[in-house]
């Protein structure tokens, strides 16, 4: 539970961080800025309630004033039922914090995922000029990465890092309005033709378009991955038709993708449900 503690304490103390300007390395189509925002909101958790401390001194004090005996008796008497519900309303404030942010750490996880299987997704290889393949010296075309979709990660938006910065416009509508769009990357099969999109080797006369038999031989550039809608279920909390933005996050097989729409449920549930209101209002606050 220790670790637990700190791991909350650090993240409400992430969120109450002074922010700046708008972070220049963080658009919305970055899953960080979807979480980020989200871990925000546990603001609005973040404090303790001393209604009840306050409301205990004062009667004590009036206990200790008072010169009735049976008025000093039920002054203390209700000084410690506000104790008690001091006690109870901050057991469920540190209850909520920690799990909102257990479930918005797990949204985290999830857009780390998704932020380094978009780059993969979006890999290409490198075009390679025609050559004539016969003669008599032999001839090699390196297969690699186009320099523009090597498929590694290079942004710079981190979760701890957007927190101290404004976000892109639009931004602190990602609670009610951003609904994720999911995406499982597979690898491409489509055949190859003088027609096809993706990446291949060809040997004709001219280039990949060409159906004429020659000897030269050349690389198209092209993608190796594709991107589709898992099977089970396509997005993840269903937001109102409304104003709503959608958003892409992709995973490298459907369960994590489904495992992220649930994720994004149950963290959403968790400011539709009870609020520290309602335990304030039982104990009489």
């Amino acid at each position: 539970m220790k670790a637990a503690t700190t791991y909350l304490l650090l993240a409400v103390a992430a969120t109450l961080h002074t922010r700046g300007a708008p972070h220049v390395n963080c658009s919305d189509a970055n899953p960080m800025v979807y979480v980020g925002e989200h871990m925000r909101m546990l603001r609005t958790l973040a404090s303790v309630n001393t209604e009840h401390q306050v409301d205990t001194l004062k009667l004590r004090v009036a206990a200790a004033l008072t010169g009735d005996a049976r008025r000093a008796g039920l002054l203390r008497a209700l000084a410690n039922l506000k104790v008690k519900c001091h006690d109870e309303t901050t057991t469920a404030t540190l209850t909520a914090q920690y799990d909102a942010a257990t479930k918005v750490s797990a949204m985290a996880a999830m857009a780390g995922i998704a932020t380094v299987t978009a780059d993969v997704a979006d890999m290409e290889i490198a075009d390679v000029a025609f050559v004539t393949g016969s003669g008599s010296a032999a001839k090699h075309l390196r297969i690699k990465p186009d320099d523009t979709a090597t498929g590694l990660a290079n942004g710079k938006c981190t979760l701890s890092n957007y927190l101290q910065h404004e976000g892109p416009a639009d931004s602190s509508n990602a609670h009610a309005n951003w609904q994720i769009n999911l995406k499982v990357i597979t690898i491409d099969t489509t055949a190859g033709s003088q027609n096809a999109a993706q990446a291949m080797c060809c040997a004709t006369d001219t280039n990949c378009a060409s159906t004429t038999q020659d000897t030269k031989v050349g690389i198209k550039k092209g993608k190796i991955y594709k991107a589709e809608p898992p099977a089970k279920q396509a997005t993840g909390k269903t937001k109102g038709p409304a104003g709503k933005k959608d958003i892409q996050w992709h995973f490298p097989n459907a369960e994590l993708a489904y495992q992220c729409a649930k994720a994004d449920s149950e963290m959403h549930g968790r400011w539709q449900g009870p609020s520290r209101q309602g335990t304030l209002a039982q104990c009489g606050a």
